[in-house]
């Protein structure tokens, strides 16, 4: 069969005109096999304009660019339904990523598959369905969802714009090495769903509408659509600074599905680390989703301590630290791990380490 591809533009132009005409959507296999019907294709994989391939673009080229981007259509076109789209039909032949701009007004059902999908707000907002929960995802939220997860992402607005992201399951344990074997939140999540068998999951960041963020995902889509002998490696590199950038400066931010926090509390204790600032135990217990009397025998049993010592034990710790290797004030670094008042501080500081602040700093 000769190649044949379509642009995004072209499908969303469909579906756009479908939903206001009948007040209902359709799915993507009947769009495009309705440009299929019509010979509405190209035999020839269309080229990006050069004015795309900067690294600096505006957010409206950007937006102008995500209609032109190519969509092979052989495979999808032999596939029997919209629920059977596969990671195959997906990711193109020899490639580890695909970029796209998820559709508005896609009739899509509730579904999984065995490759991550990473659901990024560009612009506006869009609703995630996972599992039992239905939840709005907001300008600059960045969504992970775990292989073989049942969900579904609607955008309901043509003017919001969501960036997915599609990797293979296999990519992580090969090209992502270094990532995974990091001691932290994000490297964690990934090795559990790629190496034990675990429940739907996703990770959810708020990434506040970072620029950054917006640069690394325009690079790795242009990156993505280049198509020469270096692109899927280039991809796969921008993915990992995504992943880094996210893990470095959003890891406080961090929600997820699902987990056993009594088979296995390392999640917990990593969440209090990064959040142990303003952390109560009630909003600990709503993070997680756990009774105050569950979770607070679960930190006693797996730390030896309740939950204010254990705060009370990082604080002095990153107190610490701040004293020996930095030059900022006692004031500073009282209000740097979380107290009100520097005679507190000092006191509590003197308690844990027979010395006050500032003799510490002087003898060490």
């Amino acid at each position: 069969m000769t190649d044949m591809y379509v642009t995004s533009g072209m499908v969303q132009h469909i579906l756009t005109e479908y939903h206001f005409n009948h007040n209902k959507n359709k799915g993507f296999r009947d769009i495009v096999l309705e440009l299929y019907n019509r010979e509405n294709y190209v035999t020839q994989k269309p080229t990006l304009p050069n004015k795309f391939l900067l690294s600096n673009l505006n957010d409206n080229d950007f937006l102008d660019l995500l209609n032109q981007l190519p969509i092979y259509i052989n495979s999808i076109i032999n596939v029997h339904s919209n629920t059977e789209i596969g990671e195959s039909d997906i990711l193109p032949e020899n490639s580890d990523i695909f970029v796209i701009k998820h559709f508005s007004y896609l009739n899509d059902q509730p579904h999984s598959h065995n490759y991550f999908e990473i659901s990024y707000v560009f612009k506006g907002n869009c609703q995630l369905i996972f599992e039992k929960e239905h939840r709005t995802l907001n300008e600059g939220e960045l969504c992970i969802i775990a292989p073989m997860s049942l969900h579904n992402i609607i955008v309901d607005d043509v003017n919001s714009i969501i960036i997915t992201i599609t990797i293979k399951r296999s990519t992580f344990d090969r090209a992502f090495f270094t990532l995974l074997s990091q001691k932290d939140l994000l490297s964690y999540f990934f090795r559990t769903i790629l190496y034990n068998q675990t429940s739907s999951n996703y990770l959810l960041f708020n990434t506040d509408n970072s620029a950054d963020i917006k640069i690394i995902i325009k690079n790795l889509i242009l990156e993505n659509y280049k198509g020469d002998i270096y692109y899927n490696n280039c991809s796969i590199s921008w993915a990992n600074i995504l992943f880094a950038n996210i893990l470095r400066n959003y890891s406080e931010t961090i929600q997820f599905y699902n987990y056993d926090l009594d088979s296995d509390f390392s999640l917990v204790l990593q969440y209090i680390q990064h959040n142990y600032r303003k952390l109560t135990l009630k909003s600990l217990a709503e993070h997680f989703h756990y009774s105050e009397a569950h979770l607070s025998t679960l930190i006693k049993k797996n730390t030896g301590l309740n939950l204010i010592a254990l705060i009370t034990k990082l604080k002095m710790s990153d107190a610490k630290d701040y004293l020996i290797n930095t030059n900022l004030s006692i004031e500073k670094i009282s209000e740097y791990v979380g107290y009100n008042s520097v005679d507190h501080f000092s006191r509590t500081f003197k308690k844990h380490y027979q010395s006050s602040p500032q003799q510490y700093r002087k003898l060490y």
